[in-house]
């Protein structure tokens, strides 16, 4: 059952069967060199049903359905493919006429990555949201940060496969939570000493002690059941962990009079202030980092409408794809019928060629008569010669029955008489003559149908030499358009490699684009490092701010002049492609109008595939460049990570001022004006740097969009590059063709000359046999008299010869007669003696 073993078999092709399973078909153990299989137009439905593939060493190649997804396999259609077969079959290089690698890059970069992106970006934008702002936030920074990690380690997203560059941004993602964390403990731990408050407490008076050094993550313990409750202590405590949410349990016990609790709610009040101040700074900070999700989630949404344009576009692609691959097997079928009438179409190009056409159909006719003839004179001559044969060996049996009872009558009457013996000699002459005539008459009936043997066999092997030879050229046609074909396939691979090569410099140019990102972030921290410089002198910063208002609006200007000419420009490249299109396609139909009115269109076709599968390629590279643009969106998430550590700086800033604030407090009560003035300019100094940074990140976006648009420069100037090399090079392969086409007119007026000329060499050999035939028949004619007048002789010798016999029976008669009278006279004689 199945394929017998074949060793050295290196190419299989089991495409057009409408196989569903390929157990029992395929042995791993019989073909242990197979390179290369072709399994298009099958009913494969499942990936489990290719397991025998999964056991071949050798396949390098598999094909289940072609570069334009036609022919295809059910199995194509499934959402694992083509990954899963790929990790079961890794040692495949070419699956359906791509590089492994691409396809598994191109996986890699599915959409499902960034849609999940997207969902977390709108669930960060509704939890800052200011309805979520407005609650009471214990533990804001490290909740966050919690947040952030438990949805980064969600199932969706790790269930997903993550490409290279996903996983380097979630690396630098979480490089920046760990410095984050460590310059809020170092934040902490750079505090001066905590002020001690008071609580209820179980063991002695209801007070317990809390400091601010315990580690953030420890949760504080819940206050225990007061003895004696003091409003202002408990009102306090509920300020106190809003606006000190990082604080941990450190328990000690005192014995506090009523004045030292009069001035520490005098301190609690003054601090309380200090916190809803810091709360409302907190809030600003939250509802710009609403903002900033907000523009993030506009930048995804605005990602998704470009994917969705994107599969648009891929989909209208696809349509084009299938109906040029359905013009494409019309071309084909079109061409085929056109291979079966290559003699029709040479008949009507070459006047010639018709005429001697029509000469040797005629001849051919003349053939078919002069065979049928032929084979009426042999019949004719079979049933002469039968005949012959058959009255000769009646005649010879008669004859012998004859010469026995004559020679017996012979024998008897040459005793009696001698005169008979003579006439029967000269009967036994005669017959003789007649018996070497007839023999004569033979051996010329016999020479004669000799030389009409010889005749028909030429005239058979000369028919046989012309069918071998006109089958000898139809076998060097055939043969001359199969290596044209393969010259065309070597070409397409040899297409398919440059492609390949060209897929793997623009990975390359990405990773250039993110050597460069990573340059641009270690900007961005140099920038943050110069935004802490200008918060040092904030005096400064104010006429460099109106500057840098000034500065801005003329950025936004020249912003949206750039990115109106930007746009102007994309669309007038947009439409240098579609012209350089239209002008392709119109090359393309007069590359086809062209080479349909050569012999050899089979290069023609293998042209077009080739040029469909550049535009495959060209398709394959916006799509890339979509997904370079994807990847940089996604590059903005760093910046958003230093965005919020520029923002935990300037709080723990915040906190040192508040510090030093209630170090000022305990000394004098003026220092509270100073601080809150201190505290209004720390405000403006956070707005003033939100404002630079979101300045510096602008301009890091522009420089970013300006990079994508050089790139995208590039490419449209490297693709008029191959489309003026593809002109070129099709312009080539016309003038080729028309030259083959030209020096293939040659051959045939050649060959047709050639066939003029052993046309007239065989009307010249007809008219010979013809006239052979036409002697034949006259000398068949005068064999026929010659058999009709030995006829004739043969019954007058019959005639003679029945004479003959009565007049020797009379003869015997009468000397019966004549002897019977004797005796008479004789016993008379003898009676009349005495």
């Amino acid at each position: 059952m199945g394929i017998p073993t074949l060793p050295a078999l290196k190419e299989l092709s089991l495409a057009y069967n409408a196989l569903t399973v390929l157990d029992g078909l395929l042995d791993p153990l019989k073909l242990p060199q197979l390179e290369i299989l072709d399994l298009r137009d099958n009913q494969i439905a499942h990936i489990d049903d290719l397991r025998p593939l999964f056991y071949l060493q050798n396949l390098r190649s598999l094909r289940l359905q072609t570069f334009s997804k036609s022919q295809s396999n059910p199995v194509c259609s499934t959402t694992a493919y083509p990954i899963s077969l790929l990790d079961q079959m890794s040692a495949l290089d070419v699956l359906d006429d791509e590089d492994v690698e691409v396809l598994r890059e191109m996986a890699a970069l599915a959409m499902p990555r960034y849609n999940t992106l997207a969902q977390a970006v709108l669930r960060r934008a509704d939890a800052a949201s200011p309805a979520a702002s407005s609650r009471s936030e214990p533990d804001a920074l490290e909740s966050r940060v919690r947040r952030l990690e438990e949805r980064n380690r969600s199932p969706v997203a790790n269930s997903l496969p993550k490409p290279p560059v996903l996983t380097e941004i979630d690396a630098e993602i979480n490089r920046a939570k760990q410095n984050l964390r460590e310059l809020h403990h170092q934040s902490l731990r750079k505090r001066p000493p905590p002020i001690s408050v008071f609580v209820e407490t179980e063991t002695r008076h209801g007070y317990r002690f809390q400091t601010k050094d315990a580690d953030d993550d420890v949760a504080p313990s819940p206050p225990a059941s007061p003895k004696k409750t003091f409003p202002s202590l408990a009102r306090w405590v509920h300020q106190g962990s809003q606006c000190m949410p990082e604080a941990s349990a450190c328990a000690s016990q005192t014995d506090l009079t009523s004045d030292k609790i009069e001035a520490l709610e005098c301190d609690l009040a003054v601090m309380t202030t200090r916190a809803q101040t810091a709360e409302d700074s907190v809030l600003q900070l939250t509802a710009a980092n609403s903002t900033l999700t907000f523009n993030v989630a506009d930048v995804q949404a605005q990602l998704q409408a470009a994917e969705k344009t994107r599969t648009a576009d891929e989909d209208y692609q696809a349509q084009r794809m299938t109906g040029l691959q359905k013009s494409h097997v019309e071309v084909v079928e079109g061409l085929q019928a056109d291979i079966d009438r290559v003699t029709q179409q040479l008949a009507t190009s070459q006047a010639s060629l018709r005429a001697s056409e029509a000469q040797v159909a005629y001849w051919m006719q003349e053939h078919s008569a002069l065979k049928s003839k032929d084979l009426a004179l042999e019949l004719a001559v079979a049933e002469a010669k039968a005949t012959l044969d058959a009255a000769t060996k009646t005649h010879a049996s008669a004859l012998q029955d004859k010469m026995h009872a004559h020679t017996m009558a012979v024998q008897q009457l040459r005793r009696e008489l001698a005169d008979t013996s003579a006439s029967l000699e000269d009967v036994y002459a005669k017959y003789a003559a007649k018996e070497k005539e007839v023999l004569q008459l033979r051996n010329a009936v016999l020479a004669k149908t000799s030389d009409l043997d010889s005749g028909t066999f030429r005239h058979r092997e000369e028919w046989q030499r012309r069918e071998t030879e006109w089958k000898r050229q139809e076998q060097m046609l055939l043969r001359h358009s199969a290596i044209a074909v393969q010259e065309m396939e070597l070409e397409f691979r040899q297409k398919q490699q440059d492609s390949i090569l060209k897929i793997k410099h623009l990975q390359q140019a990405l990773q250039k684009a993110m050597a460069d990102g990573k340059a641009w972030e270690l900007k961005s921290s140099a920038a943050t490092g110069r935004v802490a410089d200008l918060s040092a002198s904030h005096s400064t910063l104010s006429s460099q701010l109106q500057s840098m208002n000034k500065r801005v609006k003329k950025m936004q200007e020249s912003f949206e002049q750039q990115m109106t000419e930007l746009q102007d420009t994309i669309d007038h490249l947009e439409h240098q492609v579609d012209d350089e299109r239209s002008q392709r396609l119109a090359a393309e139909e007069a590359a086809a109008s062209a080479l349909s009115r050569s012999a050899s269109t089979g290069d023609v076709i293998e042209a077009l595939e080739t040029q469909l599968r550049d535009a495959n390629a060209l398709v394959q590279v916006k799509n890339v460049m979509l997904d370079d643009q994807s990847r940089l969106l996604l590059d903005a998430r760093p910046e958003k990570d230093a965005l919020v550590v520029a923002l935990d700086d300037m709080r723990g800033r915040v906190d040192e001022i508040e510090a030093a604030l209630d170090d000022s407090l305990a000394a004098q009560a003026e220092m509270a004006e100073y601080q809150r003035e201190v505290e209004a300019r720390a405000r403006q100094v956070e707005s003033e740097a939100a404002r630079l940074q979101d300045m510096d990140r602008i301009h890091e976006e522009l420089a970013t969009k300006e990079a994508a648009l050089e790139y995208l420069e590039g490419e449209l100037h490297h693709l008029r590059k191959t489309v003026t090399k593809q002109e070129a090079w099709s312009s080539e392969k016309i003038a080729q063709l028309e030259t083959s086409h030209t020096a293939r007119q040659a051959e045939l007026n050649t060959q047709a000359e050639a066939l003029k000329s052993e046309v007239g060499s065989l009307e010249a050999k007809l008219k010979v046999a013809a006239h052979q035939l036409q002697a034949a028949k006259h000398q068949h004619h005068h064999m026929q008299k010659r058999l009709y007048e030995y006829q004739t002789r043969l019954q007058s010798t019959e005639h003679e010869m029945k004479v003959v016999l009565l007049q020797m029976e009379k003869e015997r008669d009468a000397k019966r007669q004549h002897m019977d009278e004797i005796a008479r006279l004789v016993q008379k004689i003898h009676d009349g003696a005495p």
